[in-house]
């Protein structure tokens, strides 16, 4: 082999490898689970019963079931409409019980692939739940895909 090829392979493969380092480095670092087992609402346990209004929400309207003076829970925009108790507790009590994982994304733009994106971007398959106290107060907020 002459020197003149040498030379030349000798710097391809120089820069590949100045290229492969950079493209090592460049890349993101994967996301470590750092809240396993952790409640995803911490405290909303001690505030369960000071819920007084839940809205349900997508990117065709939402629906809010509010607890009347009587105590009975009623659907808001269906003119009072009794509501299942039953359900309700079913629905608060999965959420009180709700555990973080792990990161699934850190990227905005992956969202949609997870079904929790903003529920007024376009295709949104999301759907958002939100309980609020009497006072108005957000006590939990969860996209769920």
């Amino acid at each position: 082999m002459k020197p003149r090829t040498f030379l030349a392979f000798a710097a391809v493969t120089a820069a590949t490898v100045v290229a492969a380092a950079v493209s090592y480095t460049a890349q993101p670092e994967p996301a470590t689970v750092t809240a396993s087992g952790e409640p995803a609402f911490p405290g909303l346990d001690d505030r369960i019963n000071d819920f007084a209004r839940i809205v349900i929400a997508d990117k065709d309207g939402k629906f809010a079931l509010a607890r009347a003076d009587s105590g009975a829970w009623v659907a808001e925009d269906k003119f009072g409409y009794p509501a299942d108790e039953a359900r309700i507790r079913e629905l608060v009590l999965g959420l009180a019980d709700l555990h973080l994982a792990e990161a699934k994304t850190s990227r905005p733009e992956r969202y949609d692939r997870l079904e929790v994106q903003d529920i007024d971007a376009a295709g949104a398959k999301s759907r958002l739940v939100r309980l609020e106290s009497g006072e108005g107060e957000t006590l939990a907020e969860v996209l769920i895909g």
